[in-house]
């Protein structure tokens, strides 16, 4: 479709158009779409419609800054509506903007409360901000307006997984799987939620599941350490590690678990090794941390031990594991050397 470059009654016509190009987006031709937006524009420059739609096709497009400068321009020009609220929100949410984003959604509900993408959206970035309870409470009030979508679902089960709530996140992730059968993000958080349930071989299985549509996915490689590692399974864990390394080298969940399971088999030296470099890449890294502890213990280096003991105390005195390893290692070196001074 080409834009004639002069009407008699040029904003009926431009109008039309416009629908034209809003038909085409709606039928997923984004490029043919954003090709009549930028001939309206040619013709009449300022168009907000025109701006506004060529924005949304350019996040599509997966260039939100073009589509964050397009819908601002829209809204600059008016009548600004819900719609062009909502979109220019979901540009700023790509581009990580995310309290100009929530106010931007916020601006959408309170043209139109109803706005069941405004709401959902607003909950997404209370996620990103660690919000979690209102992020809930905005997919709650989202579905009572529209059927919940599959990202929906993720982003409830995210949500959910991040207060502790495994099981119910566990079931988000079976509602975005039944809707996306094939949404690998889904299937990897909700085997992180089997996994914080300590369901490690069902974790396991969807480790693998995810990993078989997107094998280059370190994060899902590390997380098969961590299930290998708690089922027994050492030299698997090893060699899990070892691929998200090869992907993701300094990765701290990879590096910790290798060292873990490299401890289990007796591979003393090469376990600090990783255990140091996983707290070089993550100094506040827990069990990398912990186990440092246990293989310098294990090598012998005693007093070492009882310096990181006393560290660790100092942070959290509550943390019975730490207590106990300080109190089994002064006894032996009390054993070993006398009492320490």
């Amino acid at each position: 479709m080409t834009v004639p470059t002069a009407y008699h009654d040029k904003a009926v016509d431009l109008d039309e158009v416009l629908a034209a190009a809003t038909a085409l987006l709606d039928a997923g031709k984004t490029a043919e779409a954003a090709d009549i937006c930028r001939q309206i524009l040619a013709a009449a420059p300022g168009h907000a419609g025109a701006s506004h739609l060529l924005g949304v096709a350019s996040l599509q497009q997966r260039d939100a800054a073009a589509a964050e400068r397009l819908i601002a321009d829209a809204l600059r020009r008016g009548p600004a509506t819900a719609p062009m609220h909502c979109n220019h929100g979901s540009a700023l949410l790509e581009l990580g903007r995310l309290p100009e984003a929530r106010a931007a959604f916020e601006r959408a509900i309170a043209i139109q409360p109803d706005h069941p993408q405004a709401v959902n959206n607003l909950g997404n970035v209370l996620v990103r901000e660690g919000r979690f309870e209102e992020a809930l409470t905005e997919y709650q009030r989202a579905a009572a307006l529209a059927a919940p979508g599959a990202t929906t679902h993720y982003n409830r089960a995210i949500a959910l997984h991040s207060l502790g709530r495994f099981a119910e996140a566990v079931a988000a992730g079976d509602a975005a799987l039944a809707m996306e059968p094939a949404f690998v993000d889904a299937m990897h958080n909700r085997a992180k939620s089997l996994q914080a349930l300590g369901r490690h071989a069902d974790a396991l299985a969807g480790f693998d599941k995810a990993l078989s549509l997107d094998a280059q996915r370190p994060g899902s490689q590390a997380a098969r350490a961590v299930s290998l590692f708690f089922l027994g399974r050492h030299e698997e864990a090893v060699a899990a590690a070892d691929r998200a390394l090869a992907l993701a080298p300094g990765l701290a969940d990879a590096l910790a678990f290798r060292g873990l399971a490299r401890r289990e088999l007796g591979q003393l030296e090469p376990a600090r090794a990783d255990f140091e470099q996983a707290m070089t890449a993550d100094p506040n890294h827990e069990q990398a941390r912990y186990g440092h502890a246990v293989t310098l213990a294990q090598i012998g280096h005693l007093d070492a031990v009882l310096d990181r003991c006393d560290e660790a105390i100092r942070r959290n005195p509550a943390d019975a594991k730490w207590v106990t390893l300080r109190d089994a290692v002064d006894a032996e070196r009390t054993r070993q050397l006398g009492p320490r001074r």
